[in-house]
């Protein structure tokens, strides 16, 4: 807090002439900050001097009644603050502004005392309270910034959520696409993959955008993404790794104005590795008939009822299947699924047979294979 009468003779003469000044100082300030801050120089001064004035004054009001600033002040520097970051102007700038401010502060004030033969010692004391006050106002002002940033954030959040929508429900037109896609950088005559994946709290939203390898290259975008429905959605130009730590849905390339058809397979790929706990990336075709299993939840349940239930429940049964499953697998090897399963060729011949007899079916069968197959994968799905 800066109380002339205790800085010495002179100190409030000196600081009363320095505030006498605070207009045609706000008028030469923002003419050094347009030559010196880039930003700056690209806004127009009147755009410029009301808001840089109303910030001073009320640093000058706290230099001329002696006092700190109160709610009210730190609340309009905030504003200030909030102002140039929706010009565009970036906390540095912001924080280079203040410096400016400051040393132009002192040297009018130490200008000022030497002329009016204020001592040295006075000088230096208001030097420091000036350099204080200036420091709590460009704090302020920080916060204000941040509430712009955060703001400005938002919005371009919500924009591109919107025009990832649009792009993979099929609710914006190709010209539409168009315009905003090239607004972003990415190319519209390019082929892009819809792609579908699941935050855990294992892997939060950062961690996936980072798995899915959505960094520019050379500053040109490589896709976009948003969120919706708690899923992160969007479209890259290329595959993304298989090795991901989540489920993700992959469509296959086509050019912007079909990416909803892409979308759609991404999401069945999805909702099936998640059905079936698998991680890592999955197109639809690489997952062969268990997109279907999970569509069609009437023939699943048909399947487990005909060959299934017939066999009850408990661990016998659970082996039973299992040594089924193996089999399946392992193209009705005997050798192999009993290597598998570190059983004897014997007992995998009796299982077998024991569930041959049981369900009234033979393996040998190709629509009974396929049926025993879809019901052992509907039963995943049903206990999952």
């Amino acid at each position: 807090m800066i109380q002339p009468a205790a800085r010495g003779p002179g100190a409030r003469d000196l600081l009363m002439t320095l505030v006498a000044g605070g207009a045609a100082f706000a008028e030469r300030f923002v003419e050094r900050m347009r030559v010196e801050i880039p930003t700056y120089a690209n806004l127009p001064a009147d755009a410029l001097v009301p808001t840089t004035l109303a910030a001073l004054t009320v640093v000058f009001d706290t230099i001329r009644d002696g006092r700190d600033f109160d709610a009210a002040d730190l609340a309009a520097l905030a504003e200030h603050g909030e102002v140039r970051g929706r010009q565009g102007v970036s906390l540095d700038e912001v924080f280079a502004g203040w410096h400016l401010a400051s040393r132009m502060l002192l040297d009018d004030l130490i200008a000022i005392g030497r002329k009016d033969g204020v001592s040295d010692g006075v000088l230096l004391d208001l030097s420091h309270d000036l350099l204080r006050i200036a420091d709590t106002a460009m704090l302020a002002s920080a916060r204000g910034h941040h509430v712009a940033e955060f703001e400005i954030a938002r919005v371009q959040q919500n924009h591109r959520a919107d025009l990832v929508r649009g792009i993979l429900f099929g609710t914006s037109s190709p010209a539409s696409i168009r315009m905003q896609m090239e607004g972003y950088g990415l190319a519209y005559d390019r082929d892009y993959h819809a792609f579908r994946s699941r935050p855990t709290e294992a892997v939060d939203l950062r961690d996936l955008e980072r798995a899915l390898d959505l960094t520019p290259i050379h500053g040109r975008p490589r896709g976009l993404a948003a969120l919706v429905d708690g899923d992160l959605v969007g479209f890259v130009d290329h595959a993304p790794p298989t090795d991901l730590p989540v489920p993700v849905g992959l469509g296959p390339a086509v050019r912007p104005d079909r990416l909803e058809s892409s979308f759609r397979l991404a999401t069945r790929a999805m909702t099936t590795a998640i059905a079936f706990g698998s991680k890592g990336t999955h197109d639809l075709p690489g997952l062969g008939l268990l997109p279907a299993v999970v569509a069609d939840i009437e023939i699943g349940a048909e399947m487990v009822a005909r060959y299934l239930a017939p066999l009850g429940a408990g661990d016998a049964v659970d082996a039973l299947l299992g040594t089924v499953e193996v089999y399946l697998a392992t193209d009705m090897r005997v050798d192999r699924t009993a290597e598998q399963l570190h059983l004897h060729p014997n007992t995998v011949r009796y299982r077998i047979t024991r569930f041959e007899r049981l369900t009234e079916t033979s393996l040998r069968d190709a629509r009974s294979i396929l049926e025993v197959w879809w019901a052992l994968q509907y039963r995943k799905v049903l206990e999952r």
